[in-house]
């Protein structure tokens, strides 16, 4: 039996399919993340997304891709992590001053406030990143401790997810995709690294707060909560910030004593 976990994707994940396929690593990976999609768009997995992903997704010049992106969160994201919420500004600091980018250091946050279980990614700077809030892993890693933790090398993981695939699409389907994805060129990791690398922690407040408030349809027409809309039209608000400082970053306690509510 599979364990079932709360996950955050970031966008080089999201593209990881569109990149260059000739590249093994990249080939495998994608293939983890179709997996990975399948598995949340069956509900075996929760999906976290966030204002971030969003808006940087706006920013993709591919707009084919950015639909299809757009289109996978709005339908399986089961809570959304909105642009004005200060104790993720808050782990944000925190990890930036790490050495993580501002944006980036933004969507591990969300994933620590959401209280992730995973923040999935294929960028090689993020996974440097270690805390003990959330598990950053690349999707191989993750599909990997999926399957009952046990370490496969890179050709059994190649035949697990082809495999899934497989049995997702067929054969035919399979060998299509596959033709399709090789006719694919580039790195989407490179790409927001040249738009969002200079992108300070001002700035980026600055360009969510603008994206949140020029974007009503990720507002609640209740109230004037953040919410977003569920498959059968509802709207869902995104989660509640947590009730205690035991529930917080470890390091956001470390920094910010004094400035947390005490436990009741």
């Amino acid at each position: 039996m599979t364990m079932r976990c709360k996950v955050y994707l970031d966008n080089c994940c999201y593209n990881r399919p569109y990149d260059d396929q000739k590249q093994l690593r990249i080939s495998l990976e994608t293939q983890a993340k179709m997996a990975i999609q399948k598995a949340i768009s069956k509900g075996e997995i929760e999906l976290v997304t966030s204002v971030m992903l969003y808006y940087e997704n706006g920013r993709n010049t591919n707009k084919k891709v950015e639909r299809a992106v757009s289109d996978f969160m709005a339908r399986y994201g089961s809570e959304y992590v909105p642009e004005n919420i200060e104790e993720v500004w808050e782990i944000q600091a925190v990890i930036e001053s790490a050495g993580l980018k501002a944006a980036d250091a933004f969507h591990v946050a969300c994933a620590v406030y959401s209280h992730c279980d995973y923040f999935i990614t294929t960028d090689d700077r993020i996974l440097k990143y270690r805390t003990d809030s959330v598990k950053i892993v690349d999707p191989i890693m993750f599909v990997t401790e999926r399957r009952r933790h046990r370490m496969y090398t890179d050709s059994e993981n190649a035949m697990i997810c082809m495999d899934i695939l497989v049995k997702a699409v067929g054969v035919v389907d399979a060998e299509r995709f596959v033709a399709y994805m090789n006719r694919e060129s580039g790195d989407y990791t490179l790409s927001r690294r040249r738009v969002f690398d200079g992108m300070s922690r001002d700035e980026l407040r600055s360009e969510l707060s603008r994206y949140g408030s020029e974007h009503p349809r990720n507002r609640c027409q209740h109230c004037a909560r953040d919410a977003m809309p569920t498959l059968s039209g509802g709207r869902m608000h995104p989660i509640k910030p947590p009730p205690t400082r035991n529930n917080l970053h470890a390091e956001i306690v470390r920094r910010w004593r004094g400035r947390l509510p005490e436990v009741r």
